[in-house]
């Protein structure tokens, strides 16, 4: 009996066994390994760029079929299904690399008044778009006009506003992941308007320039109009202009009366105010045609207040801000130019890197009615005022706070100039206080002239370096290199000129040096503290300072924010490297 069961089961397995002979080749093991390519496939997807992505889910889909079928075939529900299907991804060669160009004009003149088109090409891998940036005073816009291989092709129209002489346009090409991938600067020139020098003086030497305002204070009542007459001498003036800065005024100039120097010029300043007019300032400017603005003078028009109007319209019309330094007094007590007050203060010395804190006293008199300072141009310092007002007979206070710059100390010269106005806005006292900014931990500079061939031991270059780096990483100074290495930098240590002759652009200043014989070729290397000068497609050129061979003949210079504001870079990061020169030629 229990040999013929043995028999029957025997029999049984061999026709399951006839039925569903290839269930027999498959192991778990098969389905295992489908499922780690499915899984491998599945990470191949995820890392592949989105041109490849459906095709590896064509592969995973094909897998997970082929996969189920296998497991039916395993347990004998189905037949085997053969080998593993083979997947295949077409590669997606990715497109070659086109560099990032920009093809535009380094100077676009433009007529004052109206608006100017020129054209320019751009393209390369990676760009997704290009912006405008324009200077104070230029507003301008981009139309496409065509796009062909990855090169596109735009038109730039460029507006000046009223009295704006030139500025730069920047056209900058960006990446959504990588921000500015290039920028190109481009100059705007404004050609003159119809009231000009008899003859041109574009190419006349620049010197001798003077700008002679009306004496006294210049003011209007709200929502009258305006002129005072101006006066100006000097050579290379082509034209001049004006502009206004303030609330309800426009300013204009006329009859302009040009004479060849050492004769005066003259010309009329006219004024159009609105009923909300608040006061400002008027900035005349002598323009060369080359050059641009080669002087320009501020002056304030304040505005003409009833003497019943309150503290908050007093303050309002003479663009004051409402704060202690307005008085809290009625303004209707009188304030005529013969109530000067008097105005006591000492010369503060401050410690580089220490805000200082001092008073000025004033008074007493009944006409003072606001407080203000005024830095001088180009100080080492910023300053704060407050007031703590008196009443008459008493005298008056004032709170200055100075806080040193960066790298500050040792400059002569800076002062501070304390004013007292009454209501009309009238000045009824000033003082000008001079400030002396110490430094505990000086750094020496040259006192007598160097023998020496090398900067790399002057004391003038460390100074420089050392200031220069104290601004690293600070966007302040944008493009304005020459006026980086220059006036920040190496005049705080050295009050000798640089540049002999005005620079405005770094290629200014290059180009003076090669005439004099200054520049050392390039494949020399320029030691410390040295003055690096660079070809840029802009035509503007650049410069910074060589940090020598202590650092790895690196420089330090101002750029654009884009490309890291003050930094150090290598010699090949702009432009086309032209040479070196020492900052002053004592040292050749």
């Amino acid at each position: 009996m229990q040999s013929k069961s043995i028999f029957i089961l025997l029999t049984a397995l061999a026709m399951i066994f006839l039925l569903n002979a290839d269930a027999w080749c498959i192991t778990m093991t098969d389905v295992s390994k489908v499922t780690i390519a499915i899984n491998n496939l599945k990470t191949l997807q995820s890392q592949a760029p989105a041109t490849q992505k459906s095709q590896y889910q064509n592969c995973i889909n094909n897998l997970v079929t082929y996969q189920n079928l296998l497991q039916k075939a395993f347990v004998g529900t189905g037949p085997n299904p053969g080998p593993m299907p083979v997947c295949t991804v077409s590669s997606v060669a990715p497109a070659a690399s086109v560099p990032v160009t920009i093809t535009a004009p380094a100077t676009v003149p433009v007529p004052a008044g109206k608006t100017g088109t020129f054209n320019v090409s751009f393209g390369g891998t990676g760009v997704a778009g290009a912006t405008l940036q324009a200077t104070t005073g230029l507003s301008a816009s981009m139309k496409i006009t065509g796009q062909s291989s990855g090169t596109s092709a735009a038109a730039i129209s460029v507006t000046p506003a009223n009295g704006c002489t030139g500025g730069t346009i920047t056209l900058l090409l960006t990446n959504s992941n990588k921000g500015i991938l290039k920028s190109q600067p481009i100059r705007v020139t404004v050609t003159p308007a119809a009231t000009s020098a008899a003859t041109s003086a574009s190419t006349a030497a620049v010197g001798n320039l003077n700008i002679t305002p009306p004496p006294g204070t210049v003011s209007l009542p709200a929502g009258k109009n305006g002129t005072f007459p101006i006066s100006f001498s000097g050579t290379g003036i082509d034209r001049v202009a004006v502009q206004a800065s303030g609330t309800g005024f426009t300013a204009s100039v006329a009859n302009t009366s040009f004479k060849p120097y050492p004769n005066t010029c003259t010309a009329t300043v006219s004024i159009t105010a609105s009923s909300n007019f608040q006061g400002g300032t008027v900035t005349f400017q002598l323009i060369n045609n080359s050059r641009g603005v080669i002087l320009q003078k501020a002056i304030a028009v304040p505005v003409v207040i009833p003497p019943t109007a309150s503290r908050a319209s007093v303050a309002a019309k003479n663009g004051w801000p409402l704060n202690s330094n307005v008085n809290p007094a009625d303004p209707a007590l009188p304030a005529t130019a013969s109530d000067k007050v008097a105005i006591v203060a000492g010369s503060p010395s401050v410690v580089a890197g220490k805000p200082t804190a001092f008073q000025v006293a004033f008074g007493p008199g009944t006409g003072e009615y606001h407080t203000q300072i005024q830095v001088s141009p180009g100080a080492d310092f910023n300053a704060a005022l407050g007031t703590s007002w008196g009443t008459s007979p008493s005298h008056s206070t004032s709170t200055i706070t100075i806080t040193p710059n960066p790298g500050a100390g040792g400059k002569a010269g800076e002062t501070i100039t304390f004013l007292v106005h009454n209501s009309a806005g009238t000045v009824i006292g000033s003082k000008v206080i001079p400030v002396t900014i110490t430094n505990p931990n000086p750094v020496p500079t040259n006192t007598t002239a160097s023998t020496s061939t090398s900067s790399d031991t002057n004391a003038d270059a460390e100074c420089a370096i050392k200031i220069a780096k104290s601004y690293l990483g600070s966007p302040a100074y944008g493009e304005q290199c020459l006026h980086f290495v220059t006036i920040i930098t190496y005049n705080k240590c050295n009050p000798n000129p640089i540049c002999n002759n005005g620079c405005e652009i770094a290629n200014d200043l290059y180009n003076q040096k090669k005439v004099n014989g200054d520049i050392h070729d390039p494949k020399t290397s320029a030691p410390r503290g040295a003055l690096v000068f660079f070809k840029t497609s802009s035509g503007m050129g650049h410069v910074g300072i060589s940090l020598g061979k202590e650092e790895g003949y690196k420089y330090i210079s101002a750029l654009p924010a884009a490309d890291g504001g003050v930094a150090i870079k290598n010699l090949n990061y702009v432009g086309t490297y032209l040479g070196w020169s020492y900052p002053y030629s004592k040292y050749k």
